[in-house]
């Protein structure tokens, strides 16, 4: 084996420019599926970062209109935690926005925080680093004010202060004492920065609304010693039948629940995302394996002398295959150590770009499995691309080539054609499965959201509940910020929201048309609600279809007024003018007359092709403790507004200040990274596609040195001489492209999912696709071509 080494590392040596291209398509191949693999491991295989992992579990609402996944309510959890056997603790929790000041001299902030039962942490067996979790007694009404802080808060807020256990800051409004300090990297739920056991109540609801089983919580459960999921999934589906019985009107009865392990519902979004991307990456290292393939087979025929020799001095088969797999794999590993090195620095850029897109990104990163893997995969690759050309050049003549004139080198063109094939195929399926996304992307981009994104800069204000408890005082407040920013120099117009259009949907409602019969909840159904200040579709650019706006006369002390979209007007009055005729929503049993049809707007995104019910309705008359300031001029118009708003109270932080493109470009983050990588691995894939396809119309052209000399001599046209090397290239083309085509019609079903306005068989897409490797194809072809047009006849003749 070592004397095998030595001698390969000799022949790298004496060529090493295509040592270096070999050397670099591995890299680039194995390097990308070390990327890939990286993400997919920390992602999909490797276990949470908590004690007992496959114990810890989901459990969730059904939707029955629609079978989704829905958050459950407070009443059910104390209902689920008083009777269900299957678990050692069952936690609740509801994510959302607290605003933060204190200590100082650090500046009001906004942070990511959840409301968690007193257990929560028990359910993750997470211990702090420092003081400690939440007694039981700490999450009901009344009690004091606690919270924990992860550790990136204590450092970035508190600078690592190690007596930060034990002081006090306020926490939406309230005088909160800070008992524990969380160790790094634990942010459960959605980077959470500070966890608090005010599990009974909800920014957007009432405390009538949460009594009645309004839905705003997800449970977490650690399973019981000997506890499996079915067995637990028949428990709490008969608890849940028990639970509707005894809790009849209730808003959340009528629904099945579902047990699922953690790790499963938190990467059941983005599973097939990742192995399409990690599939991908595999067909471009098949491809850079066919490309070395072809290069070792063309050098393997220039030693097809050094073979003969070899085995008339004794060399057996075995002994020869042994040499030939060791130079292969030995430039595999070379490769690979590259592609490690390519690995390192491009994970950590995919890890920043999909900080916001991927469950447990921050935990992305190269460890033993991974390079494991890229051992496997590098020795794999090695004996693949390496066999081929091993076993051709075993089948030398040894009388022939022995001899001096060399006529072994017209030996290898059906092997070198079946690769080149395969690159074609693969290529392909590379080429329309990036096309399709691309082609869906670019519909997506232009999709009509349904208002004006140009020069609207938005920002959010969360109010504290207890600085601010009662309606009129959020009134108040509001009717300030819209006063005082009205006459900044450069905002056209200001106006207020709950929630903003793309950004994800608000707070849903069951409603009932009055003078129809009235459904339950389960049954019933429902818009999304949007409170607003009278100016809000003017300043966002919304059609108003039919009827009036919210004027400032459309207060708490007149009647209830709602100004639906087009798409509830259309389903519930089909026939008939919606304008006068009410509905009747929430716990409070709201009646609100409807004034107004305002034009359908995007509100899940862009690619949301079912359109939503929406009502607005007047912030006078419905105020939210959490509100969108949107304002329409300069980007010196939006900085101003921020002022004026900390003038109001300076306590109140301005938070996520950007411009409502900046938003709508966000929705799109996902599709635009799907798009981009797999456009990355296309564009790969076809650069080694033209490698190799020149490559082999180069050989061509060598094997055929005496023939094109000869029909030279005889009078061929520089135009014949073209056709003659074309065709042979363009006919392996046309047929990888054929078997490229029947493997995308195949393959591309898998982007269903992720294609927006165009099918997985586009006729356009795969006939560009098509026309775009055989360009591609045909100027690999005319680049060797050339070469054939230098040739002198009279040297090629000599040859002989």
């Amino acid at each position: 084996m070592w004397q095998n080494i030595r001698f390969s590392v000799r022949i790298f040596s004496q060529s090493p420019g295509l040592t270096a291209v070999i050397l670099l398509t591995l890299a680039l191949g194995i390097g990308a599926n070390t990327t890939l693999f990286s993400v997919v491991n920390s992602v999909l295989l490797r276990p949470l970062p908590y004690q007992d992992p496959d114990r810890i579990v989901q459990l969730y609402d059904l939707y029955p209109v629609t079978n989704s996944q829905i958050t459950s309510s407070f009443p059910k959890y104390t209902f689920l935690r008083e009777h269900a056997r299957s678990f050692d603790a069952l936690a609740a929790t509801s994510s959302g926005t607290f605003q933060i000041s204190g200590p100082a001299p650090a500046p009001p902030a906004e942070l990511a925080g959840a409301r968690v039962s007193a257990n929560f942490f028990r359910v993750f067996g997470v211990k702090p680093t420092a003081g400690r979790t939440f007694l039981d007694g700490e999450e009901k009404q009344g009690s004091a004010g606690v919270a924990v802080i992860s550790h990136t808060l204590w450092q970035n807020r508190f600078g690592s202060d190690p007596t930060a256990v034990g002081k006090t800051v306020n926490i939406d409004g309230e005088a909160t004492a800070i008992v524990g300090i969380m160790p790094a990297g634990f942010d459960f739920p959605e980077n959470t920065e500070v966890w608090t056991p005010r599990i009974f109540g909800h920014p957007a609801m009432s405390p009538v609304q949460v009594q009645r089983g309004g839905s705003y919580l997800l449970f977490f459960a650690r399973l019981a010693g000997g506890a499996q999921i079915p067995g637990a999934q028949s428990e709490v589906s008969l608890l849940s039948g028990q639970y509707d019985e005894s809790h009849k009107g209730f808003g959340d009865t009528g629904r099945a629940m579902v047990i699922a392990p953690l790790k499963e519902s938190m990467v059941e979004d983005v599973q097939l995302t990742l192995l399409v991307l990690l599939g991908a990456a595999g067909f471009v290292l098949l491809i850079a394996s066919a490309n070395v393939a072809n290069l070792l087979l063309a050098r393997s025929i220039g030693r097809q002398k050094e073979i003969a020799i070899r085995a008339c001095l004794g060399a057996g088969k075995a002994r020869l295959l042994a040499q030939f797999l060791t130079e292969s794999v030995l430039l595999s590993g070379a490769g690979a150590a590259l592609g490690v090195l390519f690995s390192v620095w491009s994970t950590g850029l995919i890890s920043n770009a999909v900080a916001d897109l991927l469950p447990r990104a921050g935990e992305i990163h190269i460890d033993a499995t991974v390079l494991l893997y890229t051992v496997a995969v590098a020795t794999i690759t090695g004996i693949l691309f390496g066999l081929g050309p091993a076993l051709h050049a075993m089948r030398v003549d040894l009388n022939e080539a022995l001899k001096a004139t060399g006529r072994g080198l017209s030996h290898g063109g059906r092997l070198r054609g079946a690769m080149i094939v395969s690159e074609v195929a693969l290529a392909m399926v590379l080429l329309a499965g990036a096309g399709l996304l691309l082609r869906s992307f670019l519909r997506l981009q232009s999709v009509d959201p349904g208002f004006r994104p140009d020069s609207l800069y938005t920002m959010h204000i969360g109010l504290a509940g207890a600085r601010y408890p009662q309606r009129p005082q959020q009134v108040a407040f509001y009717d300030r910020v819209l006063q005082n920013t009205a006459a900044i120099p450069g905002a056209r117009n200001v106006a207020l929201s709950n929630a903003l259009p793309v950004n994800g949907r608000a707070i849903g409602y069951f409603f009932n048309v009055e003078g129809r019969a009235a459904l339950e909840p389960s049954k019933a159904p429902t818009f999304w609600l949007h409170s607003i200040s009278p100016a809000y579709l003017q300043t966002m650019g919304i059609p108003l279809l039919r009827g009036r706006f919210f004027t400032d006369a459309d207060t708490d002390a007149t009647r209830p007024v709602g100004i639906i979209n087009e798409v509830m007007a259309r389903r519930f009055w089909p026939n008939e003018d919606p304008i006068g005729r009410h509905v009747i929503y929430s716990r409070e049993g709201v009646t609100a007359e409807i004034v107004g049809i305002a034009a359908n707007v995007k509100i899940g995104g862009l690619g949301d092709e079912n359109a939503d019910n929406q009502m607005y309705v007047s912030y006078r008359q419905r105020p939210f403790l959490t509100m969108s300031l949107v304002v329409r001029g300069p980007a010196s118009a939006a900085a101003d507004v921020r002022r004026a708003i900390l003038a109001i109270d300076s306590d109140q932080p301005v938070a996520a200040i950007r411009p409502m493109d900046e938003v709508i470009a966000k929705s799109l983050s996902t599709p635009r990274l799907r798009t981009a990588l797999i456009g990355a691995f296309a564009a790969l894939a076809l650069l080694l596609a033209l490698i190799g396809i020149a490559g082999v119309a180069a050989w061509s052209v060598s094997r055929r040195t005496n023939e094109i000399g000869i029909r030279m001599a005889l009078g061929a046209r520089p135009v014949n001489i073209l056709t003659m090397i074309a065709r042979e290239s363009l006919t392996l083309i046309g047929l990888g492209e054929l078997v490229g085509l029947a493997g995308a019609f195949a393959l591309t079903r898998f982007l269903s999912t992720f294609l927006f306005g165009v099918t997985p068989w586009d006729p356009f897409t795969f006939a560009t696709v098509t026309v775009l490797l055989g360009l591609v194809g045909l100027t690999a072809c005319v680049f060797a071509a050339r070469r054939a047009l230098r040739i002198d006849p009279v040297v090629a003749l000599r040859r002989e």
